[in-house]
């Protein structure tokens, strides 16, 4: 008689896999009470000596299609997010795209301020030659009296401000000059008890140089003129600049760090040199 695979019983009929009907529910995890195979089949098939039915003929248990669910349930989520993933591939790839194109616009635009900047600050260099020619034959003289008059050398009286101009010019012994002298205004709001500094404008800038060079000698003219000063005519802005430029100097002087360092302002690298290296730019601002 045939054997069980499984149980090494001798039985009349076995099943199509080799197995007794109790090894074959063993195996599939459930009783034969749970197929669906009506009883008429399978009294038919063993009468017969012919019971074909096999594991993979027999309906599916439980645990066995709730596996197949999740797998299935898997299968999908994996499904959806592969796309998500495409769907991100390609959004990344049009981020990248639009990086490398923000890339070079922002290097145009670099590259255009660049150009701008030195467009800028060549215009402002042309400004501030243009302004300073115009001011090259001008010269401002501080402490002239504005409200009383002023005693000249030769013991007169000088009431107006032209002839004010002219005494200051005789008390350097710069007479001959009053042939250059075109006129003269005060700057500024009037106020009382203040006197306005005066600009004197002259026809030629080598009388204009050499009055500068000998501004120091009203010092020794009289108690009248030892408090007048005379300096170039120059723009508010490159005033302001060159006072902050030697605080500049000051400070750096000051630092510990820079002690036996020679540090001094250059008039072609227009700026604040310590040891030959630039630290501080002359950039006066005219508009």
């Amino acid at each position: 008689m045939p054997q069980c695979i499984d149980c090494n019983g001798t039985q009349t009929k076995l099943t199509g896999a080799g197995l007794c009907s109790k090894c074959r529910d063993t195996r599939l995890g459930a009783p034969a009470a749970s197929f669906n195979f009506s009883q008429s089949q399978r009294r038919s098939s063993i009468d017969t000596g012919n019971d074909t039915t096999n594991i993979d003929s027999l309906n599916t248990p439980a645990w066995v299609s709730s596996l197949l669910q999740s797998q299935s349930r898997i299968e999908t989520q994996l499904q959806e997010l592969r796309e998500e993933n495409r769907v991100l591939r390609s959004e990344v790839n049009t981020l990248k795209i639009e990086n490398k194109s923000l890339t070079v616009t922002v290097e145009g635009l670099q590259e255009d301020s660049t150009v701008l900047n030195e467009t800028v600050s060549n215009q402002q260099r042309y400004l501030e030659y243009l302004d300073r020619e115009k001011r090259s034959l001008n010269i401002i003289v501080i402490g002239v009296p504005e409200y009383t008059v002023l005693n000249n050398p030769n013991d007169s009286k000088a009431t107006s401000d032209d002839e004010k101009c002219m005494a200051v010019l005789g008390a350097m012994s710069l007479q001959h000059f009053s042939t250059s002298f075109v006129n003269s205004e005060r700057i500024g709001n009037a106020k009382p008890g203040y006197n306005r500094p005066l600009k004197l404008v002259f026809n030629d800038r080598s009388t204009v140089n050499d009055i500068i060079n000998n501004s120091k000698s009203l010092k020794e003219a009289g108690a009248e003129y030892e408090k007048i000063f005379i300096r170039r005519d120059t723009h508010p802005a490159v005033r302001k600049e060159k006072s902050r430029l030697f605080e500049s100097l000051k400070a750096e002087k000051a630092k510990p760090e820079n002690q036996g360092k020679e540090i001094r302002i250059d008039g072609k690298q227009r700026g604040l040199l310590v040891d030959g290296k630039l630290v501080d730019k002359y950039n006066p601002r005219f508009f």
